[in-house]
């Protein structure tokens, strides 16, 4: 799909690939299957978005196996590496009972080289810690659904009204629904159809108003 999209049409690309850890909860066997090609971290996928970029954002998400393969992925399309954010979900998640909790993600925050207009943030100067619960387990759509509240946030300091939105990975579809609850534009894309008619729903619901 992204090979069909205008060139330099997008103004932030905001997105949660699998992060190769072929993982899935036995809590939550029963509702979710493992997520589609998380064997590895993809990469083939930026090169094709950042041609559809000219100065705009990126936010990537990754943890720590896959944080040094997405810094090069970043470098090698030519996108500067600005800032590593980390998400506190303030409470532990996934992974071996036995080891330390896991309660923070991290986010790579990038512009393409050579456009530092677009590394102007809006609102106040935040720091690099953004401290927002994660989705309850019982209200999740999407077994690594992130908080709506947290890509609302990342949308509000990198874009304004009317521009656009791009997320190659969209699972249930919270990157669609805070662009529109904020008065941007999103492309979304998803590669299980469960997902995608999750996505569709949500975005036909009543608007949340935030305020901006």
């Amino acid at each position: 799909i992204l090979p069909l999209l205008p060139d330099k049409s997008i103004d932030l690309v905001l997105t949660d690939p699998p992060y190769g850890i072929d993982y899935q909860s036995n809590r939550r066997a029963d509702k979710f299957e493992k997520i589609y090609g998380d064997v590895d971290y993809p990469t083939e996928w930026l090169g094709a978005a950042t041609n559809l970029v000219d100065r705009g954002t990126i936010y990537l998400f990754c943890n720590e196996a896959s944080i040094d393969k997405a810094k090069s992925l970043l470098h090698n399309h030519k996108w500067s590496s600005n800032r590593l954010l980390i998400w506190d979900k303030q409470s532990s998640s996934g992974g071996n009972l036995e080891n330390y909790g896991l309660r923070t993600e991290f986010i790579l925050y990038g512009t393409k080289m050579f456009s530092p207009d677009k590394s102007k943030l809006n609102g106040s100067r935040d720091g690099n810690l953004i401290s927002i619960p994660r989705v309850r387990p019982q209200d999740l759509q999407h077994p690594n659904e992130k908080p709506y509240l947290l890509m609302a946030y990342l949308i509000m300091k990198s874009t304004n009204p009317n521009e656009i939105v791009l997320d190659p990975f969209l699972g249930s579809g919270v990157t669609t629904l805070a662009s529109r609850d904020l008065g941007r534009k999103c492309i979304g894309i998803e590669i299980e159809e469960k997902y995608c008619e999750i996505a569709a729903k949500r975005c036909s619901q009543a608007v949340m108003k935030l305020g901006v």
